[in-house]
């Protein structure tokens, strides 16, 4: 929260979405909404999961821009300026950037992974270089194309990411660490073997894709998901 509080490009609403936590989450959240008049807190009514409460965040947006940031990930000060900029100069509709990984304790571990500066569809299905934590978007582009995240895939951020390069937005990356991604012991993406069947999943369910070219693209998330493991 405080890495959102701190951006140096300072006209934004914050979001703060509780998905009913048992912890003492709800009065943190309260207490941190009192600090800074751009914040403003909801709690979800039932449990909705990671998909449906982005989608409630992205209805209840009124900027020009969305972001995301997970709870458990940091942006750099300058993360949404930068990008702002980049989406803007370049006419964007969809901006990512680099991003470093840190421990449970936020110790940097590991090396940044890197990102390209251009993006299309084709790259995309062979490789998400999309950290969810890092994207900014055009709002008009998502409802535009009637995109929300589909609560039914395990990957949702990516199946995000492809309806709106197939819709023909225009991505670009900023190769610079501008956000901190955390692992967690206990994260979703701790479990390797799910995250690779529901990457099939996509490939053959979401995208309807020939066994032979989602094999192919199979092998290139497993050789992708190697080097990650190497750099985490």
């Amino acid at each position: 929260m405080e890495s959102a509080t701190d951006q140096t490009f300072d006209d934004l609403e914050i979001l703060l979405i509780d998905d009913c936590s048992t912890d003492t989450t709800p009065q943190i959240l309260k207490d941190t909404a009192q600090l800074d008049p751009r914040i403003c807190v909801y709690t979800n009514s039932s449990n909705l999961g990671v998909a449906e409460t982005r989608n409630y965040g992205m209805s209840l947006a009124r900027g020009k821009y969305i972001a995301f940031l997970d709870s458990d990930d940091v942006w750099a000060p300058d993360k949404l300026e930068q990008q702002i900029s980049d989406l803007e100069e370049r006419e964007l509709d969809l901006s990512y950037t680099a991003y470093y990984l840190m421990d449970e304790s936020g110790r940097t571990t590991g090396g940044d992974w890197s990102v390209p500066a251009d993006l299309d569809y084709r790259r995309m299905l062979r490789e998400n270089v999309i950290g969810c934590s890092t994207a900014v978007f055009r709002r008009e582009a998502a409802e535009a194309g009637n995109l929300r995240m589909r609560g039914d895939y395990r990957h949702e951020d990516y199946v995000f990411w492809l309806e709106m390069l197939q819709n023909g937005c225009k991505a670009g990356g900023i190769d610079l660490p501008l956000m901190g991604y955390r692992m967690q012991t206990d994260s979703r993406n701790a479990d390797k073997r799910k995250a690779a069947v529901e990457r099939w999943r996509v490939y053959r369910q979401f995208l309807l894709l020939p066994w032979w070219r989602s094999a192919v693209l199979f092998i290139s998330y497993g050789i992708n998901s190697v080097k990650k493991h190497y750099l985490w």
